[in-house]
């Protein structure tokens, strides 16, 4: 609530507050910034916490506009009851106007002339009425200054819109850093939730389990497929060994039945015989 010598002044002196705050970005995010510094363990502590920081000047900003417009109010609440109280004196005054206009009428009707000695007749002239029914002004009118206030008044409603503009922007900026760690949080829960199910699902796939109750039974791991599957690889590799059994069986036999004359002869025939038999004798 700034007062000068007269209104203009005092609306010069406004409009320079003003250009000097809209310059300086008082009270706004491009306000000055104290740089830090390495040797400074509070310079340290806000560095490793600028989140919390920023925070805070957030709110304590939110507060400081709240005063303001709490004090922008009480500025307000002062010119209506100024205004208040002028037109109450006002309806005071014209209420007493008209009483004493009607006392007056009834007593001219009452007694209509005065005579003088001579016979001449002495009528109320409109001067004396003038006089008489002078407009009173109400109490604290001429205190008032109009132009003035309504001066205090334009520039107190729009240092509140420029608050509220302020506050605004201050809260959409909040909300939209809220969101920013809201997605970063969605976005960690849905990896952890996929990487959760890969594990699980490698797990299932797993063909090493704790013991034979976990191969078969109630308690098994695996689906009725991979068990009809693993049931018919073992009876396939059980009829291999089988017919190798079997086999071998053959082919022993068979070198039992053959006898040992036959054996020499089949050697002798061979084609590398007889030089074997002259190696054998030289």
């Amino acid at each position: 609530y700034l007062r000068a010598e007269d209104p203009e002044h005092r609306l010069q002196w406004i409009e320079s507050i003003e250009v000097h705050k809209a310059e300086s970005g008082y009270g706004s995010e491009t306000s000055l910034r104290r740089h830090g510094s390495m040797l400074s363990l509070t310079s340290a502590a806000s560095a490793l916490s600028s989140t919390s920081t920023s925070s805070f000047k957030k709110g304590h900003r939110l507060r400081e506009k709240l005063a303001e417009m709490e004090t922008f109010r009480d500025i307000l609440c002062r010119q209506v009851d100024t205004l208040q109280k002028y037109f109450d004196s006002c309806a005071d005054a014209v209420s007493k106007d008209e009483f004493q206009r009607d006392k007056v009428e009834e007593d001219e009707d009452e007694f209509p002339a005065s005579t003088r000695p001579d016979g001449e007749h002495n009528h109320n002239n409109n001067g004396s009425k003038e006089k008489l029914f002078a407009p009173a002004s109400p109490k604290g009118m001429n205190g008032i200054d109009f132009k003035g206030e309504a001066i205090t008044f334009k520039a107190t409603t729009a240092g509140i819109l420029s608050t509220l503009s302020h506050c605004i922007e201050l809260m959409v900026k909040r909300e939209d850093s809220w969101q920013k760690r809201l997605d970063k949080e969605l976005d960690k829960r849905r990896r952890i939730e996929d990487a959760y199910k890969m594990t699980l699902n490698e797990l299932k796939k797993k063909s090493h389990y704790g013991g034979p109750d976990y191969e078969e039974g109630p308690n098994s791991l695996i689906n009725e497929d991979e068990f009809f599957d693993a049931v018919e690889a073992a009876l396939d590799r059980q009829d291999k060994i089988e017919e190798q059994c079997h086999s071998e069986k053959v082919r022993i036999h068979r070198l039992a039945q053959v006898p040992t004359g036959d054996a020499f002869s089949t050697i002798g025939t061979h084609r590398f015989a007889s030089k074997v038999e002259e190696m054998v004798q030289n």
